[in-house]
């Protein structure tokens, strides 16, 4: 019941059937701070190894900040995962998933503007506040889908490796 993750898992998925290479998780409650941060956010992603493997997210003073609460991936996400989220993360539990499920050398928080400025956003959370109820009962999933991820993603880098 209105709940983010089914949403945010539909729209990436249409995104991707609609061809988009780069998929930014935002929320309606966001303002951006500064210009340029889309050219960063690739260029942070395409520096990889593989290139476009990884997340990158801006910082965020709001909120939870040791998590990435919006995040950059390259289509290739959807390609190693299926779904952007795990479809048992419906709320709260979502942002530690992305934020954990790539190893520290795939997940960048924060990069440099050309202005030397960090990429950062403000989440404005008071504008409309929580317009759901957290699912406490899905903690318990993370571990599970976290591990589970992890295996996706090295199993699908050791096939890019062979190829």
């Amino acid at each position: 019941r209105r709940k983010p993750g089914p949403v945010f898992n539909f729209m990436m998925a249409a995104a991707f059937q609609d061809g988009a290479d780069y998929l930014y998780r935002v929320n309606d409650d966001t303002q951006f701070d500064a210009r340029g941060w889309a050219q960063v956010a690739v260029a942070a992603l395409r520096s990889f190894s593989p290139p476009n493997v990884g997340v990158v997210a801006p910082t965020c003073f709001e909120g939870n900040t040791k998590i990435m609460t919006h995040d950059l991936v390259h289509r290739t996400h959807l390609l190693i995962f299926e779904w952007y989220y795990p479809q048992v993360l419906s709320d709260w539990w979502m942002d530690d998933w992305i934020t954990h499920v790539y190893n520290d050398s795939r997940a960048l928080k924060g990069a440099l503007l050309p202005s030397g400025r960090a990429w950062r956003v403000h989440h404005r959370v008071s504008y409309h506040g929580t317009r759901y109820a957290v699912d406490h009962a899905h903690q318990p999933h993370l571990a599970r889908e976290l591990a589970s991820g992890r295996k996706r993603l090295r199993r699908w880098l050791e096939k890019y490796r062979a190829t």
